[in-house]
């Protein structure tokens, strides 16, 4: 029976290395594949907007979330 334990045991063991290394490894090749996008560049938007009209200066800025009916 002891054997049986031992056997389970070490099992248990190498299935938790096998996970701990899988999970290594996705992290690392997803931090390189992120690091290779360049995220600003493609999916940053512009959050604000000035617009010169003669007399005045217009600044339209983007508030995530907001409404027309959330207006203060």
């Amino acid at each position: 029976m002891d054997e049986f334990f031992r056997r389970l045991e070490r099992r248990f063991k190498e299935l938790e290395e096998a996970v701990k290394r899988e999970i290594e490894t996705t992290f690392r090749e997803s931090r390189l594949e992120s690091a290779r996008k360049p995220f600003f560049a493609e999916s940053m938007e512009s959050l604000y907007t000035v617009r010169d009209v003669s007399d005045r200066v217009i600044v339209y800025v983007d508030l995530p979330y907001a409404t027309d009916s959330k207006v203060v």
